[in-house]
């Protein structure tokens, strides 16, 4: 909401959450909660301002909502349809109004910098690519990158080799510019896609579940004749496991993070290189 450049329809959608998440979003929005982010690197918090919004469930807000939609809207997604399916129902919301260039996902434990999406933006239409990433740096550790951009696919082993950039320190990025072109895929915590590219591509895969989601969508969308981009000025934060960290269930190869890691990697291979299955 204090992103520099036109400000853009926020949408966020919330994935059956138990925890009272979607009444504190409400109390938060009408002014009556303020945020509390003593550790964040942009700032320590904020006082409580009341905020136009609406709330849908998924019928109603994969309809497109209504024409004089507020610039926040809240979607109830109804169940935990996973991380491509909660992102997706807030894409048939855009996808259905006709009214976005570009839809940004950016994850619910992220922090973006003011220039962020006018960054990614900026890059994206420079490019002429269908989906672009930020430069994504740690929340506890704000001065070293978690990733820049994405990173690359190993195929013959079916799976990432790592983030590209991971463990640098933020001053040395400029020094060591990274070439698009062996940007593999785009890392889901900040992912910038044209109009163009949800029409051609579609919709991110849903059998996934969590993980490789952004790694097929990216395969996709280059099958289908699109680039990816890197806009390095783009800062965002991101804290990470959100959701894997709330998973309790060790039944599978000691995690359930371990579980769909391995699960995906296997979906994945089926999917793109099935000639790769064996290995």
């Amino acid at each position: 909401m204090r992103l520099n450049g036109p400000a853009p329809r926020v949408v966020v959608c919330d994935n059956a959450s138990s925890d009272g998440s979607m009444e504190m979003l409400r109390q938060w929005a009408r002014g009556e909660l303020p945020v509390e982010a003593p550790a964040s690197p942009i700032a320590s918090g904020y006082a409580p301002v009341a905020r136009d919004h609406r709330c849908y469930g998924r019928v109603q807000a994969e309809r497109g909502g209504a024409a004089d939609d507020p610039p926040l809207v809240f979607i109830e997604t109804g169940g935990n349809l996973g991380f491509a399916g909660g992102n997706n129902v807030g894409l048939r919301y855009a996808l259905a109004r006709g009214d976005a260039r570009h839809v940004w996902l950016l994850n619910n434990d992220a922090v973006a910098d003011p220039d962020a999406l006018r960054a990614l933006v900026d890059r994206i239409e420079a490019d002429k690519a269908g989906m672009c990433g930020s430069t994504v740096l740690h929340y506890a550790d704000p001065e070293t990158c978690q990733a820049r951009c994405g990173g690359r696919f190993d195929y013959a082993k079916g799976g990432p080799t790592g983030h590209i950039g991971e463990g640098m320190k933020r001053a040395e990025l400029a020094r060591h510019p990274v070439d698009p072109a062996t940007i593999d895929y785009v890392m889901g915590a900040s992912m910038l896609v044209s109009r163009a590219f949800l029409e051609r591509v579609g919709l991110m895969w849903e059998g996934y579940f969590l993980f490789f989601e952004e790694i097929d969508w990216a395969e996709r969308g280059r099958r289908a004749g699109f680039s990816l981009a890197y806009a390095p000025d783009s800062f965002v934060w991101h804290k990470g496991g959100a959701s894997t960290g709330k998973l309790v269930d060790a039944s599978y190869y000691g995690s359930p993070t371990d579980h769909y890691f391995l699960r995906n990697r296997l979906l994945f291979t089926r999917r793109h290189r099935p000639w790769l299955l064996p290995l």
